[in-house]
């Protein structure tokens, strides 16, 4: 096969791949009707909830950060992650190797672990094993 040969199968295969843009613009049945081929920029695109009586987003409560944890952001170098633990009631936020964790339902008792050496990108509760119990008492 000669360069001029191999040149147009390149050519033919260029023309058998449509990239996205063609297909979007070029290509587009619905670019004659005035419309467009993605959903979102009209009212029609979301469903009506009105009727059922409740709104479509509303805040049952809402809390900050606390304070002290907030004044922590400064001293950040890498990493932040937040989430909760529903199971005790509690918030947790990673700052690099530090982690926070408050009770999210009065925003209190925030208490602070920093003997980690490495980054913490999450954190979860885990079931102890079957037969595994603690004593506490003498």
């Amino acid at each position: 096969m000669d360069v001029q040969q191999q040149v147009e199968r390149y050519q033919r295969n260029d023309r058998l791949i449509v990239d996205l843009y063609h297909k979007l613009k070029v290509d587009d049945p619905y670019r004659t009707k005035g419309s467009t081929a993605f959903s979102g920029l009209a009212e029609k695109d979301y469903s009506q909830h009105e009727h059922l009586g409740v709104p479509f987003f509303y805040q049952s409560w809402h809390h900050s950060f606390p304070q002290e944890l907030l004044d922590q952001f400064k001293h950040m170098r890498s990493n932040f992650s937040t989430g909760l633990l529903p199971s005790i009631m509690r918030a947790w936020m990673s700052i690099d190797s530090d982690l926070y964790l408050w009770n999210f339902d009065n925003n209190r008792d925030l208490t602070y672990y920093d003997l980690i050496n490495n980054t913490i990108l999450r954190v979860d509760i885990a079931p102890p094993r079957p037969g595994f119990s603690v004593n506490f008492g003498p």
